[in-house]
């Protein structure tokens, strides 16, 4: 695996040599490593690291089967694991309260708020919005360290209490979504529509490495994107390309983009 680098950006390399120990530790040691939440371009790059190893293997899972961000497992060829080897990793803390402002708080509340208690985002699975309450799927070591002391989210008075894994309801993930046409699908001319930006300034966040496709870091402003690629920018959220249509008579391309709520 001399050359292993060479297939990760240079801001994943430290993370590279933390799935090698683990495996390592795992096939050498024989012993089971339960990592943190890992979102999918982790858990693509741990899949890919523990496939060179023979005798283990891994399994990740984020509270039901469509999670976003997972914890992973990686054990022994001989150790059995299924959905409930994880019911002693996570947990689930829910989150409503009676005011009426509730209703108007969105995801990045419920980070900013959970960050703003000392916690690190790995630490956290994730973050539904349900009607009237919030699904957050967290390390249970922290669960009730987060229902003690969450009792704002934002300026909203807030009630929580820890649930068990199997009371966490699955829900999709809410879009708005807006049309666009675009005329190349280049991830800087992209970007430059979606986040209503010059092509110059989502050129220099490309380059400034501050956008990532599909959970990877990138500083190639001709990337060329497909439908159903995720790209976020910071500062400017997260967005995906959930239709692509064209090109048209004049060469462009209709895209239908998502939002992330």
């Amino acid at each position: 695996m001399n050359n292993i680098y060479v297939h990760y950006h240079q801001d994943e390399h430290h993370f590279v040599d933390r799935c090698m120990e683990w495996a390592q530790q795992a096939e050498e040691n024989h012993k089971v490593k339960h990592t943190d939440f890992l979102d999918p371009r982790e858990q693509q790059i741990l899949q890919s690291i523990v496939s060179k190893y023979q005798d283990i293997h891994m399994m990740d899972w984020g509270g039901h089967d469509d999670a976003e961000r997972k914890k992973a497992i990686i054990a022994p060829h001989y150790v059995h694991m299924d959905e409930s080897s994880f019911s002693e990793l996570i947990q689930v803390v829910q989150i409503h309260s009676e005011d009426s402002k509730y209703d108007q708080l969105h995801h990045g509340d419920f980070l900013g708020s959970f960050l703003g208690l000392g916690l690190k985002r790995n630490k956290l699975g994730d973050i539904q919005l349900l009607p009237h309450a919030c699904q957050v799927v967290v390390d249970k070591d922290i669960a009730h360290y987060i229902s003690s002391q969450l009792l704002k989210v934002g300026s909203v008075k807030v009630a929580t209490e820890v649930l068990p894994i199997d009371q966490l309801q699955p829900m999709q993930v809410r879009f708005s979504s807006k049309a666009f046409t675009v005329s190349s699908l280049r991830l800087d001319n992209v970007v430059s529509s979606a986040i209503n930006q010059s092509r110059a300034k989502a050129m220099q966040l490309i380059k400034q490495n501050k956008c990532k496709v599909n959970w990877k870091w990138t500083t190639q402003p001709s990337l060329s994107l497909e439908s159903g690629d995720v790209i976020s920018c910071k500062g400017f959220g997260r967005f995906k390309i959930q239709s692509l249509e064209g090109p048209t008579k004049k060469g462009k391309f209709r895209l239908m983009i998502g939002f992330y709520d």
